[in-house]
C-alpha cells in the first residue's frame, strides 16, 4: 500500500459567536473528534514547469525546508538514456526530498507535441488516466488526502532517480524488460514492452500496453512529481498534491532517438 497523501486540513468553517462549546472544542481539535489533519507540503508550482516539446522538461523545486533546486529530466540525448541533472543546486536536495511518479505507453502514433487533445489518442488509457489524475492535482481540491491511492490504482510507480545522472524504472519491479545489461531498467522502447509474457507484476506492471492500431513501436512516459516528507505523529510519508511535468516520447534504444 502507497503512503498517504498530505494535504491541508479539510477547512472547518469559523467558530462564530454563541456557537455551543462542544462544537467549538471540535473544531479546534480535529484528532479528538476523528477528523483528519495533515502536514501541509508546497507543490513544484506549475508555473515554475517548462516543457520542451518532446525533448525535455525543467522545473523549480524547494521551499521553506528544502533549498532550491532546477531540475532538468532530458528524453533526448545523443548518446544516454533519459537523464535527470540540476541546473542549478543540489540534485539531492530533490531526490531526498521529492518522488517522480510514472507510467509508460505503448503507442503507434508520433506525436512532436503530446498535450491534453492527444493523449486518448496515443493510448486510451493514457487518456484516462490523465482524466482520472487531472483533479488531484489541483490545490484547492479536497480530493487531496486520497491522491497516494490514486496513483496505485492507476498503476504509476515511483522512478528510481538515486543512480544520477539516469533515469531509471521502479525498484518495485523485481525485472523490468527490456534487461539491457548496459542500460538495465533505463526509460527507452523496445518490443519487450509488448511482449505479454512481461505484462505482469514482477516485470512490466509499469506499462500500458493497449495501443490502438496495427503499429505500437514507440513508447511515452507520463510524470508528476510531489514533495514527500515524514510525519512523525502519524508515523507515515507524506505527500504535497502532485504537479503535472508532462508526457514525453522515450528514446527507441539507449543510445539513439
Amino acid at each position: 500500500m502507497m503512503p498517504r497523501l498530505s494535504a491541508r486540513p479539510l477547512g472547518a468553517p469559523p467558530v462564530k459567536a454563541g456557537a455551543p462549546f462542544g462544537l467549538a472544542l471540535c473544531l479546534a481539535l480535529f484528532a479528538s473528534c476523528g477528523i483528519d489533519s495533515y502536514t501541509w507540503l508546497s507543490p513544484v508550482a506549475e508555473s515554475s514547469v517548462v516543457r520542451n516539446l518532446n525533448s525535455d522538461v525543467r522545473f523549480t523545486a524547494g521551499d521553506s525546508v528544502v533549498a532550491s533546486v532546477v531540475v532538468e529530466l532530458n528524453f533526448q540525448a545523443a548518446a544516454a538514456p533519459p537523464s535527470i541533472r540540476a541546473i542549478s543546486g543540489d540534485i539531492n536536495n530533490f531526490n531526498n526530498n521529492y518522488y517522480l511518479f510514472y507510467k509508460i505507453y505503448v503507442s503507434g502514433l508520433s506525436e512532436s507535441s503530446p498535450s491534453e487533445t492527444t493523449y486518448a489518442s496515443i493510448n486510451p488509457t493514457l487518456g484516462s488516466d490523465y482524466t482520472s489524475l487531472k483533479p488531484y492535482t489541483v490545490t484547492t481540491n479536497n480530493y487531496a488526502s486520497s491522491v497516494a491511492s490514486a496513483f496505485s490504482s492507476r498503476k504509476f510507480f515511483r522512478v528510481d532517480s538515486a543512480s544520477n545522472p539516469y533515469l531509471l524504472r521502479s525498484r518495485d519491479l523485481i525485472t523490468p524488460y527490456p534487461n539491457n545489461i548496459a542500460y538495465a531498467s533505463s526509460f527507452y522502447y523496445s518490443a519487450d514492452l509488448v511482449n505479454a509474457a512481461y505484462l505482469n507484476a514482477n516485470n512490466n506492471a509499469d506499462v500500458a500496453a493497449n495501443a490502438t492500431g496495427a503499429d505500437t513501436n514507440l513508447a511515452y512516459v507520463a510524470l508528476y512529481v510531489v514533495r514527500k516528507s515524514f510525519d512523525a505523529q502519524s508515523l507515515t510519508e507524506v505527500f504535497s498534491v502532485p504537479t503535472f511535468l508532462g508526457v514525453f516520447l522515450l528514446p527507441n534504444n539507449p543510445n539513439q532517438r
